[in-house]
């Protein structure tokens, strides 16, 4: 057996450093990220013979996917794998903000945190937070005027946030609108995840929102119906998303399935976490912890879909009933942004594991 300490052993005089240019240029990192959404959408079944048998690249199972209309797509072969709901300038820009610049981080803190948010918004649609930005990108801006057209359209806070940064990292800066596009945006694409109704401006100047006499007709409609009609009170997107938490946690500790919001709890634990533990105390300078939380792997929930080496983490959530209290608390704390909700007091104090 030959022991890579062996091999290396009186041979390495220097640290070796693996950096963004270890991997190649933007055609390999389009490729990896087109086979890797490809395995997405392909048959989980198909991809697991595929994986127990040959894994040789040539035969690797093609889900056929691709949207209904126009879309960014890599050739590999003789084969087109689309980057849906990616596309080529929004990889590469998203991979360039990454602080450290690895396959695992690109395939972990942009394809699986944004396709997660793709698939949530798809599964329910009504609730879409796709894209949302990340931590490690810093506020995204459009110039006038293209930002009027958008703090002066009838979205809502968030949807304003969503589109900028799909303007700014998948688009082309503008909010510019033609035929089949708005800010180099496929409008099929806007509508299917619930920005529809902004109409980007025309030729850069005029505001084009207005709406059409059907759907002028439609909301008075609507207006009409809702003015004779009693009707049941509903459930708010943020009380139905509240909701869909509670019962993730639930069933992750109760059934044993794997936790869905992930990226959601793990950026609270950390957010808690960082202001809550003494550090020093605990024999970590504050510096120390800085740099871990920028890596990406700060804390461990275990079985949630976000992609954690725990051997690398400093906050540890094992399957616990005080694991579960600690994220139904956040979650609660998130819905009501304070501590003043009932049985507070409850959650456990000092509640963590550092490694």
């Amino acid at each position: 057996m030959i022991h890579l300490e062996t091999i290396f052993k009186d041979r390495v005089t220097k640290q070796i450093k693996v950096t963004e240019h270890s991997y190649g240029g933007d055609n390999f990192l389009l490729e990896m990220a087109a086979r890797y959404i490809n395995a997405i959408y392909a048959d989980e079944a198909t991809v697991r013979d595929w994986y127990k048998g040959s894994s040789v690249s040539d035969t690797m199972p093609i889900s056929g996917f691709k949207p209904e209309f126009e879309w960014d797509s890599v050739e590999i072969g003789d084969q087109n794998y689309t980057l849906y709901p990616f596309n080529k300038k929004s990889l590469i820009k998203l991979y360039d903000k990454l602080a450290h610049k690895t396959p695992r981080n690109f395939l972990t803190h942009i394809i699986q945190h944004f396709f997660a948010q793709f698939a949530d918004g798809m599964e329910f649609g009504d609730n879409w937070r796709f894209p949302e930005t990340l931590s490690y990108i810093s506020s995204l801006t459009l110039q006038p005027p293209y930002a009027d057209s958008i703090e002066n359209s009838s979205l809502s806070d968030v949807d304003k946030q969503r589109i900028k940064v799909l303007l700014n990292i998948w688009g082309n800066g503008t909010t510019e609108a033609g035929d089949d596009e708005i800010g180099g945006i496929n409008k099929k694409f806007l509508s299917l995840i619930g920005l529809g109704s902004f109409a980007g401006v025309s030729s850069g100047i005029t505001s084009t929102t207005k709406q059409t006499d059907n759907e002028f007709n439609e909301s008075q409609r609507v207006r009409t119906s809702m003015a004779v009609e009693v009707k049941q009170p509903q459930l708010s997107q943020r009380e139905k998303a509240f909701n869909r938490k509670k019962e993730d946690i639930e069933s992750w500790f109760e059934a044993k399935n794997t936790l869905e919001y992930s990226s959601d709890y793990n950026k609270w634990v950390r957010n808690f976490a960082v202001q809550a533990i003494p550090w020093q105390d605990e024999g970590l300078p504050i510096d120390y912890v800085t740099q871990r939380l920028r890596n990406g792997s700060f804390v461990y929930i275990e079985d949630s879909k976000l992609d954690v080496n725990r051997n690398k983490a400093i906050v540890v959530l094992n399957r616990t009933s005080e694991s579960r209290t600690i994220l139904m608390g956040l979650t609660l704390f998130d819905y009501y942004s304070n501590w003043d909700f009932e049985n507070a007091r409850l959650l456990p104090d000092g509640a963590y594991k550092l490694d």
